[in-house]
């Protein structure tokens, strides 16, 4: 019985294949939620509200911008404008007023599944924000996981409701404590 659960089960992995597209996705949310526990929820949080606030300037960035690449490339330049964007108003927003406003918990004071929360929409955002500002046509070589919870069926507002959904409940939960 146990030789053929395990055959079962080595069957399944064997069949297994990770999409490139998937695997960057389960990369980035590793080494958000590692970069959480080594500076703190506040950053995650601020990280999050960056990817906001870039996502809004990348929308209103005037067309004459991203022009000046070839066709092929011009969503490629909206995506790493957005790139510096968020990295930018990150590295701003890190020394400013609105860390405090956020209320969020420091470092030593979060629980480890309120940083899990906070990795997960920080990542689904940004990947769903990437991947709304290029164009429809790279759309056809993203694996059908990365579709339907990045792309298709109002995946981008679900992830930038959750993120302020779990900003939120992160403050309430401050409060009570």
């Amino acid at each position: 019985e146990r030789r053929r659960v395990m055959q079962q089960l080595a069957a399944l992995f064997n069949n297994f294949t990770l999409s490139w597209d998937l695997g960057i996705i389960i990369f980035l949310f590793i080494a958000v939620f590692i970069y959480g526990f080594s500076v703190g929820q506040r950053r995650i949080g601020l990280l999050l509200v960056s990817i906001y606030f870039a996502y809004v300037l990348a929308g209103i960035l005037p067309y004459d911008v991203a022009s000046v690449a070839p066709i092929a490339w011009e969503g490629v330049l909206n995506a790493m404008l957005f790139g510096v964007f968020v990295l930018v108003l990150f590295l701003l927003l890190a020394g400013s007023i609105l860390r405090t406003t956020l209320g969020l918990p420091k470092k030593e004071e979060g629980q480890w599944w309120h940083l899990l929360a906070l990795s997960t929409v920080t990542v689904g955002f940004f990947v769903s924000s990437l991947l709304a500002l290029l164009p429809v046509s790279y759309y056809n070589n993203l694996s059908t996981v990365t579709s339907e919870f990045f792309v298709y069926n109002f995946s981008h507002f679900s992830w930038a409701l959750t993120g302020i959904i779990v900003l939120v409940v992160l403050k309430r939960t401050k409060k009570k404590s």
